[in-house]
């Protein structure tokens, strides 16, 4: 019995470890397809993001881990607006994205207390129809210190739904 319990034990190992070689096989297959598929440009910006990845901090990478998951854990619809987002924000131009970006740098400056609230308020501002969520905004000192081009820009940014 001891020898069947051992054997049966051993067995499993070996399959177990058969599954992940073919399952890496797999992956290995896929992605080279996916990989033969991009352009020359798209290469070029994987091995540059391949290669940022590799030198990054352990913090950042920990954030673009935590991100990822969080993307992947968001319905269908919320990927797809979320990805229209980012669209939004590519075709803003350099200019553009300079603004958005120090204004999101200064959040990112606050006490973790002061972020975490902020982001708590983004997301139930992001709950609200558009009207009262243009309405509560520019209530706000956010709204008030930004320019009128930067305001244009947010506008983009919150209300690609509209």
């Amino acid at each position: 019995m001891r020898w069947i319990m051992v054997f049966v034990l051993i067995s499993s190992f070996l399959l177990l470890q058969a599954g992940y070689a073919f399952a890496d096989e797999a992956r290995m297959s896929r992605n080279k397809l996916i990989w033969e598929s991009m352009s020359a440009e798209e290469k070029k910006r994987v091995i540059q993001n391949y290669r940022e990845w590799k030198t990054s901090a352990p913090e950042r990478k920990e954030r673009i881990m935590r991100n990822y998951r969080e993307f992947n854990g968001l319905s269908l619809e919320e990927q797809q607006r979320l990805k229209e987002r980012y669209r939004q924000y590519k075709s803003l131009g350099p200019a553009g994205r300079d603004r958005v970006k120090n204004r999101l740098d200064r959040i990112d400056a606050l006490p973790a207390d002061n972020r975490l609230e902020a982001e708590k308020r983004y997301a139930r501002d992001r709950e609200m129809p558009a009207h009262e969520r243009m309405q509560h905004l520019k209530r706000s000192r956010f709204w008030e210190d930004l320019s009128e081009e930067e305001r244009e820009i947010f506008k983009k940014l919150i209300f690609i739904d509209n």
